[in-house]
């Protein structure tokens, strides 16, 4: 399959309100000269995770999910999740998520026990699942319809079989094989199955 990206999706902007107003917060303490220490601990922590949100990142090409988060070394995050691997993808949003067009994302996916994965307040959440889904569909239909044309296949074998076996049992009947040869092709054919 082709790998090229067909949606990409980021946090939406509203992710970054809360996360905007406690700056605001930060930048009035270090004008207080009891709170400036304070303040500069409230930016910090708020310029690390406005830099976390922006490298949240939903890559889907044709065959894989990309999932990549963080920016401190160690605590980044990139996972890559095959089609064939996922079972469904499920969005909800709230009210504020109906009427800002954002979402939060399920992956659930399929490997022995289920595993998800989930994220919050991305923008075009929907189109990426729909696309998602689309995908899984296609590779179900195509592992199904492989294990039936498997299934039909090694009916019609057993059944070239049995009628090969009723072929040598008559030739044997008529004195043209000897039973030692008629033992023989028997195993053979038996073999093939």
């Amino acid at each position: 399959m082709n790998n090229s990206v067909e949606i990409i999706c980021r946090k939406h902007w509203f992710a970054y309100v809360g996360t905007t107003l406690v700056l605001f917060v930060g930048l009035n303490l270090l004008t207080n000269k009891y709170f400036w220490f304070a303040g500069i601990l409230l930016i910090v922590i708020c310029v690390i995770k406005i830099g976390s949100l922006r490298s949240c990142e939903w890559k889907l090409s044709s065959d894989s999910l990309f999932i990549t988060r963080g920016i401190l070394p160690w605590r980044k995050t990139k996972i890559q999740i095959p089609i064939f691997d996922i079972y469904e993808s499920i969005v909800t949003n709230g009210m504020f998520g109906h009427f800002f067009k954002y979402g939060n994302i399920i992956i659930r996916r399929t490997e022995g026990n289920t595993t998800r994965f989930e994220d919050t307040c991305l923008a075009d959440v929907e189109k990426l699942s729909m696309q998602i889904n689309s995908l899984v569909y296609e590779v179900k239909k195509r592992k199904y319809n492989f294990a039936e044309a498997n299934t039909n296949s090694s009916v019609n074998n057993k059944m070239n079989i049995v009628e090969e076996l009723k072929r040598l049992s008559e030739l044997k009947d008529k004195g043209e094989l000897t039973q030692a040869e008629f033992e023989l092709l028997k195993e053979k054919l038996i073999n093939q199955l």
